[in-house]
């Protein structure tokens, strides 16, 4: 039987409130550290358990406990974690953001290791002075985000905190412009560049950030700069002209395309393929509106023809799967890094109930050269949780 301590560990870990009530009634100090150097708030807010937390807190518990090898407090490991609701009552009980594990890392720095956008906008909306603060190595909590995770957030997050955009890395030198770019996380280069981010500063090598990556990339990356700016700051004659504007209209015309053909299935077979066609069309849509500054140049949609047979009646109550692609042509030399950077893919996936079915679904693809092939995501489940999955873009 281990000791009390370490019974009481294992309470906070597993949730036993009444072992733990029972432990802190004269048997065990509610600051008192197990083998492993970790008080018992460090356990219950690893694991979420708000009900310890704040029965150890009425015990007189130090909140900002430091334990473990990393000299972290119970604020650390939650964020770790991402325990949100542990977040919240420590914050909510004078847990100190400011203090730093033993590579000087605050709260935020491992929250955004974690790419936990919930609980880094909770820690800047709470404590905005902690945004520009660096570890050991001179790393801010954006400069972390850049380097741990991919895509637009969290780095959105710092930017629209008014995070300094421009620290280095002591050892590199490197900025998270730098970092983006490297890592060829375009989308969150383009929002660095566009919050006014120095793109010539440089790093321990003399390099700047467009250095790291070839001209074709540095054009991407410009090109997409000046479409969010017509975007959002061009006047309407600009905004017309602009590629974005094109791809709606595009947009809205395959919808139009996909609708005409829907009333005409519907004509010749039944209401559900109506449905299939509203559920491809709307999502395309909706993307297209929401994120036009990235699909205009880099998608080629395919060509999407129907041809359909009828079973026989043994057959026609019966509920079918109909699963529609629209898909993108990718080099075979970037599928090797196709995980890594994002560069595939658009996968428009839809379920449909047919009765009668099957729809066959031909995939015709035009402009597909012989050193290229097509990728096709898809589900064949009758209950989806996503209806589509779009990549933000491809080179």
């Amino acid at each position: 039987m281990g000791t009390k301590i370490e019974m009481a560990a294992r309470a906070c870990q597993i949730g036993d409130i009444q072992t733990v009530r029972f432990l802190l009634n004269g048997h065990v100090s509610a600051d008192e550290l197990d083998q492993q150097g970790c008080g018992l708030l460090h356990w219950a807010a690893i694991n979420d358990k708000v009900d310890i937390i704040e029965l150890l807190l009425s015990h007189n518990s130090n909140i900002d406990l430091i334990g473990g090898n990393m000299r972290s407090t119970p604020l650390h490991w939650a964020c770790y974690n991402s325990q949100l609701s542990a977040v919240v009552c420590l914050v909510k009980n004078g847990a100190n953001p400011t203090l730093r594990n033993a590579n000087g890392e605050t709260a935020l720095h491992v929250a955004t290791k974690n790419a936990n956008t919930t609980i880094i906008t909770y820690l800047l909306v709470k404590f905005k002075n902690i945004v520009d603060l660096r570890d050991h190595s001179g790393c801010s909590a954006l400069l972390c985000a850049a380097s741990s995770g991919f895509g637009l957030f969290p780095i959105r997050t710092f930017i629209q905190f008014d995070a300094y955009l421009d620290f280095t890395d002591d050892e590199t030198g490197d900025t998270a412009l730098h970092v983006t770019m490297k890592r060829q996380n375009l989308v969150a280069a383009v929002d660095l560049i566009y919050a006014r981010a120095d793109e010539t500063k440089k790093n321990k090598k003399g390099q700047t950030a467009f250095d790291l990556v070839d001209e074709k990339l540095v054009k991407h990356v410009k090109e997409h700069v000046e479409i969010r700016k017509i975007r959002e700051k061009g006047t309407r004659c600009e905004k017309m002209k602009s590629r974005g504007f094109l791809m709606n209209v595009f947009t809205a015309t395959i919808t139009g395309i996909l609708l005409f053909v829907g009333l005409v299935l519907f004509i010749l077979t039944n209401f559900w393929v109506v449905v299939s066609l509203l559920a491809v069309s709307i999502p395309l849509t909706i993307f297209s509106f929401e994120r036009n500054e990235w699909i205009i140049s880099d998608i080629f949609l395919s060509l999407i023809s129907f041809g359909w047979e009828w079973l026989n009646s043994d057959y026609y109550y019966s509920s079918q799967i109909l699963v529609f692609f629209l898909v993108l042509p990718i080099p075979k030399k970037n599928l090797s890094e196709l995980s890594k950077k994002a560069k595939s893919v658009i996968s428009v996936s839809l379920v449909g109930f047919l009765n009668p079915s099957p729809i066959i679904t031909a995939l015709n693809v035009i402009n597909v050269s012989t050193d290229s092939i097509i990728t096709v995501r898809g589900f064949t489940n009758v209950f989806i949780e996503r209806i589509f999955e779009l990549s933000c873009f491809s080179v």
